[in-house]
């Protein structure tokens, strides 16, 4: 057993993980076939399959162009044009939510958060999350379980 395969049965049985994996190629499937939505919805949607299946291992333009069967620079070009934002900050955007909602697990480290979101260390998560929220992983866990207590103050 070598050590992803190790750390995947550490947090789900391999019956969930066979699961998870059908789940995620049929949803791949899907996206290609959407025909009525935008080009860049199905762009947004390309993204967050990459961010939720992190051990693909191609860079993200490749995957969402091979997925979507269309050139990377042009659906690059029209996310930004239609969306205001690059492919790649669209990507960042969903690794933060993704780890906000893991986050909701107190069952999982913050070290197993980062893993499942495909950052390579958790200083690097923090960074990255840390930009986009204004806060650090742990803060907002913090935050997040002192609003579900009701012991949370605002600030004038």
């Amino acid at each position: 057993m070598n050590e992803k395969e190790r750390y995947v049965s550490c947090i789900v049985s391999q019956e969930e993980a066979d699961e998870m994996i059908l789940l995620i190629r049929r949803r791949k499937t899907e996206i290609g076939r959407e025909k009525d939505s935008s080009l860049a919805a199905q762009v947004r949607r390309a993204v967050l399959d990459y961010v939720r299946d992190p051990e693909d291992g191609r860079p993200l333009l490749e995957y969402v162009s091979d997925l979507l069967g269309r050139d990377g620079q042009y659906l690059s070009n029209l996310f930004k044009e239609e969306e205001g934002v690059t492919i790649r900050d669209c990507m960042l955007e969903q690794r933060a939510e993704y780890a906000k909602d893991l986050m909701a697990d107190e069952g999982l480290t913050i070290t197993d958060i980062a893993r499942r979101c495909g950052y390579s260390s958790v200083a690097h998560m923090s960074n990255q999350f840390k930009a986009i929220t204004a806060l650090t992983p742990t803060e907002w866990r913090r935050l997040e379980r002192s609003k579900e207590k009701g012991n949370f103050a605002v600030n004038d």
